[in-house]
């Protein structure tokens, strides 16, 4: 299992690599979400153990936006397994092109995210493994190869 991290280290560089500029941190996350679906949907296991919280423009990881920098993490971070790279390019190469307020809504937690929460105005529902485990009035959320993930 990757740290989530690494993830996002690989994820800055390759990006910078293949679009010559610097990934903004919103479609950073967005891209960390779907690396983390697309695990789920491959192997049937979590690519990253971090959480993910739902924020009003998508998925958010407080750690990674706490080393996050225009210069990558900064922190120390290792390559991910040829496995985890595997996944983490394709994901760059399918959403990588299109603009972070274009990837896909999907990334959003729009029924979450419409109740005002404790002190921001939003609520920020806990995802576990990149996937809400409770949502509104505690109905569990489905995964995209349909059975909850708790």
């Amino acid at each position: 299992m990757e740290k989530i991290l690494n993830a996002a280290q690989y994820l800055f560089e390759e990006y910078k690599k293949l679009a010559g500029e610097t990934i903004d941190q919103m479609k950073l996350h967005k891209l960390l979400y779907f690396a983390q679906r697309e695990s789920f949907a491959i192997t049937g296991k979590p690519l990253f153990s971090e959480e993910l919280e739902g924020w009003k423009y998508g998925p958010v990881s407080p750690k990674v936006r706490a080393y996050f920098t225009e210069d990558g993490i900064a922190a120390p971070t290792e390559e991910p397994s040829l496995e985890g790279a595997y996944i983490l390019k394709n994901i760059l190469l399918e959403y990588g092109p299109i603009a972070s307020s274009d990837v896909p809504q999907g990334a959003v937690l729009d029924k979450c995210q419409k109740r005002p929460g404790p002190g921001r105005g939003w609520e920020r529902p806990t995802l576990l493994g990149g996937y809400p485990e409770r949502c509104g009035e505690g109905t569990a959320l489905r995964s995209h190869v349909g059975h909850v993930l708790r």
